[in-house]
């Protein structure tokens, strides 16, 4: 039986290639200030960068995972005591 033998590098630029392409797909970052408001309750996003990507598997399926790098406005209460008593996801007068 003869075997196919496919070089790393091949098959790591065609990764890379892919994951670029679904990058450029999500074109439209609203979905992104969207997901990042109604899950985790920040309201204003600075900016959003592309960081990295790969094929993972996630819950016995093929998923392909796209690292963001999310700049945003926290704002931190401490009371008069020096402790932390609460964040909020932007700036308070």
């Amino acid at each position: 039986m003869s075997e196919v033998s496919i070089e790393k590098q091949l098959i790591r630029d065609t990764i890379r290639e892919l994951i670029e392409k679904l990058k450029n797909y999500i074109a439209d970052l609203d979905q992104v200030r969207t997901v990042c408001k109604e899950q985790h309750g920040i309201e204003t996003v600075r900016k959003i960068d592309f960081e990295n990507g790969d094929i993972v598997s996630y819950k016995g399926k093929i998923a392909f995972k796209l690292d963001l790098q999310i700049s945003f406005d926290l704002s931190i209460l401490i009371d008069n005591n020096g402790k932390c008593i609460g964040t909020l996801p932007q700036r308070i007068s």
